[in-house]
């Protein structure tokens, strides 16, 4: 789990435990306002200093594009609709339902969960998916099982 959140591979947390932007935020003074903490509490002890923190995240991605002018890059992010859930388990049950036709799974979750079943009849209900692995897995190969 810590390399999801070092990796920025969460849909809701960028690198850093950064939350990630919703559309509504349209710059970055915005993101800053909104997920700055007005008071400081044990837990968020590092939050004060989320201005410092998407900005310096914004420059290790975009490198000397990042300017102050164009606000370090913020509207090149992608943002997040507004109560947009696109944890793996909604994206699953949006399979199985047949409202999602592709799929491009950078896990292996045919194999690394709880509800394995669940994910490869929701796989087979795809028109097309695309996996990029250097060896063969079962997320990859699912269709050669049964569900």
């Amino acid at each position: 789990m810590q390399g999801s959140t070092d990796h920025g591979l969460l849909f809701n947390t960028l690198t850093g435990y950064l939350p990630t932007p919703s559309a509504s935020l349209i710059d970055l003074k915005a993101y800053i306002d909104k997920y700055t903490p007005k008071r400081m509490t044990p837990r968020a002890s590092t939050g004060g200093d989320r201005g410092k923190y998407i900005t310096s995240y914004l420059k290790a991605i975009y490198g000397n594009t990042a300017t102050k002018e164009n606000d370090f890059g913020y509207a090149w992010l992608p943002k997040l609709d507004e109560g947009m859930n696109c944890s793996w388990l909604n994206l699953f049950f949006k399979m199985y339902q047949g409202s999602s036709k592709a799929s491009s799974p950078g896990t292996e979750p045919a194999c690394s969960t709880p509800a394995a079943s669940y994910v490869r009849q929701a796989f087979g209900k795809l028109k097309w998916m695309v996996t990029v692995n250097l060896f063969d897995n079962e997320t990859a190969s699912f269709w050669r099982a049964p569900a």
